[in-house]
């Protein structure tokens, strides 16, 4: 009996275990979601601004009025603050991709000053493809990053979903368990012990449950047999009585 109890004490603290895991996942999962939502919009953000300054470049390169320079140098004011925020790690980006980042980001800038700078129209186009090349690669690498967040949130509720049902099952098992071994036998056990107090001795008990239950199982028989011994002891001696007919 004593495993059973301790059994079931192991499911139910399981379960606590779980539930407590369980609260701490939820937790640093809603605060990495916070965070991933914040960078995402950063990431966005970004991936505009350097939308339009290429826009603004290939504009410069195609009409060549001092007027994309200039809304060049305002877009790519506010991109490279954008851009120090994703590059110190505040976006869902890993370590790697922030490297990749920072150095495409230098020589997309590298290369848009070349473009900006030389005269000769086939070198300007050069420059300016080139630039397209590395502004691609950014964008890319915001769109993984942007994708790989989505992934995550929706894998999360996935994951609580599937430890919790770890937890019912492990509470059913627990209380399936507990029946089984203790409460069905003892209400079984009740009812001998009820049909034994009620005079009814012919039936033996033949409950076999495991532990305590099954012993006094085995003490109820042995009272029934004592007790059916009794009553026929009882039987004898008052028919041996004189003045009884036989």
């Amino acid at each position: 009996m004593r495993w059973v109890f301790g059994l079931l004490m192991f499911c139910y603290l399981a379960l606590g275990a779980m539930v407590v895991w369980e609260g701490h996942v939820i937790a640093y999962e809603v605060a990495r979601s916070k965070r991933n939502m914040e960078g995402v919009a950063l990431l966005s953000r970004f991936q505009r601004s350097l939308s339009r300054m290429q826009t603004f470049l290939e504009k410069y390169q195609i009409l060549g009025e001092r007027v994309w320079i200039e809304r060049f140098g305002v877009e790519k004011d506010m991109a490279t603050g954008l851009a120090s925020s994703l590059s110190e790690g505040g976006n869902p980006m890993s370590s790697n991709d922030r490297a990749k980042f920072a150095r495409n980001w230098q020589e997309y800038l590298a290369l848009a000053d070349s473009a900006f700078s030389v005269q000769e129209p086939k070198t300007k186009e050069i420059y300016v493809m080139r630039a397209a090349i590395r502004q691609e690669e950014m964008s890319l690498l915001l769109e993984n990053t942007m994708q790989d967040v989505i992934r995550a949130r929706t894998s999360a509720p996935v994951l609580i979903w599937i430890n919790l049902g770890i937890a019912i099952l492990v509470v059913i098992l627990g209380l399936a368990t507990f029946l089984r071994m203790v409460v069905f036998p003892a209400r079984r056990l009740a009812k001998e012990a009820k049909r034994i107090a009620f005079g009814d001795l012919e039936g033996p008990v033949t409950m076999r449950a495991p532990g305590r239950l099954g012993e006094i199982a085995e003490i109820l028989e042995t009272l029934r047999m004592n007790l059916l011994e009794t009553r026929e002891q009882v039987k004898r001696l008052i028919s041996r009585r004189p003045g009884i007919e036989r």
